[in-house]
Order: structure tokens, then sequence, then C-alpha cells
């Protein structure tokens, strides 16, 4: 899709207000989890926690297995002081995914155990390799 290209370039060149105007009309034109994702990491990159939740819901919704989206959700909540909800999710996904390292440590901190990875613990997302 040409406006999902342009939506990503737009993110990449910090035009926040444009990327989400691109991005929430692709969410009425190709609603899948990926879309949703993109919308709510624009929110959460902005610090609306909240409208970030929703679109990670929705991308949830959409796709119940999506890790991305569990993450970020349960950082949201944490975000939010909605620690119950957080750990929920944490847990949920763990049953489902029970190697994903970055559930285990947001649950001990949330737990109130000390992270050993800063950067997952500030809601980004761990890099590949």
């Amino acid at each position: 899709f040409p406006s999902h290209d342009k939506g990503c370039l737009l993110k990449k060149t910090g035009q926040e207000m444009p990327a989400r105007m691109v991005w929430a009309s692709l969410t009425r034109m190709e609603p899948s989890a990926d879309t949703m994702f993109q919308v709510g990491s624009i929110n959460f990159a902005s610090g609306d926690f909240t409208q970030a939740a929703l679109y990670f819901e929705r991308a949830i919704f959409a796709e119940p297995n999506h890790q991305k989206s569990l993450y970020q959700l349960a950082v949201c909540y944490k975000k939010l002081g909605q620690a119950g909800k957080s750990k929920a999710i944490c847990q949920q996904a763990l049953a489902l995914l029970p190697a994903a390292k970055e559930f285990k440590e947001l649950l001990g901190e949330l737990n109130g155990q000390k992270s050993s990875n800063k950067k997952t613990a500030g809601g980004r997302l761990p890099q590949a390799g």
C-alpha cells in the first residue's frame, strides 16, 4: 500500500500528526493487527498511553497472539497505573509464549523486582538478535 509507505516515512521523519492521520485512515481501509499496532505505537511515542492502549487492544482483537501489541499494551497499563491489568496481560502472554522474556521482565518489575534490561522496562521493544 502506498499509504502504508507514506505513514512509515512520516513517522520516521518525525512528522507525527500527518503520520497519525495516514495511519488512522489505514485502520479504516485495512484494520489489520499490524496497522493497529503502528497507530498505537505513534500514540505511545507521543505519550498518549490511553489512546495507544485502545489501538493495541484492537490489534489483539484482530490477532490474539500479536506479541508486540500484547507487550506494548502491558506497558501502557503500567504507565497508566493499572498494574493489575498489566500483570494479567503478561501472564496471558507467557501462557501463549513461554519463552518471551520481555513479559517475564515486565512481570518481575510489576512484582517489585528490578529488571536487568532498562530499555525493555521503558516500553521499547527488545531488539532482535
